[in-house]
């Protein structure tokens, strides 16, 4: 009995190095077709054009790190914080111009906590 290949088939996880490696070296090596490839490890076309594109780009099959900006200094963050610790994130936002998403995710980043349960003492511009 023949298994199927659905262990091949990456559904949403990036593909290894060592696969993207031997992927390349197949096409190089046995001067095969992109068409083979796909059969033969079971990915798509599309897959192996983009990783010929980051090779010629980066020179390397290492995925690209996302560096984002941080909006938020967090000392900045730490020392309102520190001063308004019952303060909600909408407040902490105006504060600094940003979302309240924004807010959470630096909190978070930082590993600060708020405090509740507390008398609340009121943010003052």
């Amino acid at each position: 009995m023949v298994m199927p290949a659905l262990i091949l088939y990456n559904w949403g996880m990036a593909y290894s190095i060592t696969l993207r490696v031997a992927v390349l070296d197949f096409l190089q090596q046995r001067k095969g077709t992109v068409e083979d490839a796909c059969d033969e490890f079971g990915i798509s076309r599309q897959t192996i054009y983009n990783w010929k594109e980051l090779l010629k780009q980066q020179g390397t099959l290492e995925r690209k790190q996302r560096n984002y900006p941080i909006k938020i200094d967090p000392l900045k963050l730490q020392a309102f914080v520190a001063r308004y610790p019952n303060a909600y994130l909408k407040e902490i936002a105006r504060e600094f111009n940003v979302s309240v998403t924004g807010v959470f995710y630096a909190l978070k980043r930082a590993g600060l906590t708020l405090a509740r349960g507390y008398k609340r003492t009121t943010v003052t511009q």
